[in-house]
């Protein structure tokens, strides 16, 4: 009795670790020679499907969970580091490259076997700011946006009554700083200097 429980439960195991979606992380080549790194996500058995991607600097890692759900679910998923953030190369200036780089990776992923050429782009805050940008390229195979939290008028994103939201630039031109004390750098003068500040 107990053998044919363990022998079950051996037999359910393996055929939910059977379902479960491939991942890789690969590189994918930018226009000007730029790598960024993007895990990948298939669900089985399908040999083309259509892709959701999201774009982050916020760590591909993170989404891991979500993605893998969204497999399950019949997509491809792809998870890409922005520009310089994590394990993608280059360097990060933000919203400088979005719209080329999103242009370049959804134009790489309509070329492989397993996409059916049709991409939805998700996420929040960066992420689905970098969809207007891809959209805006005139993005080979873009079907479907969905960006929430975040900003419609890139103008107003950055400029408040005509003034640059400098503590947002800076921040996110920084990228991670531990142990910087935000209050001193944007109070910092003259303003060329601070980068030297941060």
């Amino acid at each position: 009795m107990l053998i044919s429980k363990l022998l079950h439960i051996l037999a359910v195991s393996t055929a939910l670790a059977a379902e479960q979606p491939q991942r890789q992380t690969v590189r994918i080549p930018m226009r000007d020679a730029v790598e960024l790194a993007a895990d990948v996500y298939l669900p089985p058995d399908r040999p083309r499907n259509p892709v959701l991607l999201m774009r982050t600097p916020y760590n591909k890692d993170t989404q891991r969970e979500t993605a893998e759900r969204y497999a399950r679910s019949g997509y491809a998923v792809v998870v890409q580091d922005t520009r310089g953030r994590y394990a993608s190369g280059g360097t990060t200036l933000p919203y400088n490259n979005e719209g080329q780089d999103g242009f370049d990776t959804l134009e790489w992923i309509s070329r492989q076997p397993w996409s059916n050429g049709r991409v939805g782009m998700w996420g929040a805050s960066h992420p689905g700011a970098v969809q207007w940008q891809a959209a805006a390229e005139g993005a080979y195979g873009l079907s479907v946006l969905a960006p929430t939290a975040t900003w419609s008028s890139f103008y107003r994103n950055i400029y408040v009554g005509g003034a640059a939201r400098l503590a947002l630039i800076a921040r996110a031109a920084a990228g991670p700083r531990p142990g910087v004390d935000w209050s001193k750098v944007l109070l910092h003068l003259p303003l060329t200097e601070m980068d030297r500040a941060i």
